[in-house]
């Protein structure tokens, strides 16, 4: 007979994205309900992530690539010099490809980036989050962007 044991991994995202998102990936974590959770570099609540998760270090941390900036109050730019991945306005762009709720918004798809610029911007990611959080284990992609083109 086989094992039929159904499990269920349950992992956070968005942490650094703002303060609620981080106390609600510590607080699942604390609850027992989550053990891995990514974070965002770019985000203007990274340094309070960063201290959270240095009181919990046995939580399992992640690289979540960003390169978009979706909402409409409050937005995030490179860490990197990498201009090509920047709307006009020097933020990332709202989504990555053509949305129905935002008709008239250029995308990442349809902005001028280099696959040069990518790279670099996401090696300033990973650097970024290794200096403060040295026992990252895995990477992940905001708004699942990077999966669909095969130039990354």
């Amino acid at each position: 007979m086989s094992d039929e044991t159904i499990y269920l991994l349950v992992r956070a995202d968005d942490i650094g994205f703002c303060q609620a998102a981080n106390q609600a990936c510590i607080d699942v974590f604390n609850q027992g309900i989550c053990r891995s959770v990514e974070i965002m570099a770019p985000c203007p609540w990274f340094p309070q992530a960063v201290k959270l998760l240095q009181a919990h270090r046995n939580y399992d941390v992640g690289v979540h690539f960003t390169l978009t900036s979706e909402w409409e109050n409050m937005k995030w730019r490179p860490v990197s010099d990498a201009k090509s991945v920047a709307a006009e306005d020097g933020y990332f762009y709202r989504t990555y490809r053509k949305n129905d709720n935002y008709p008239d918004e250029i995308t990442f798809e349809q902005g001028d980036w280099t696959p040069a610029d990518v790279e670099k911007e996401l090696r300033a990611q990973i650097e970024l989050i290794r200096k403060h959080v040295p026992w990252v284990t895995h990477a992940t992609t905001h708004m699942g962007g990077l999966r669909d083109n095969p130039d990354f």
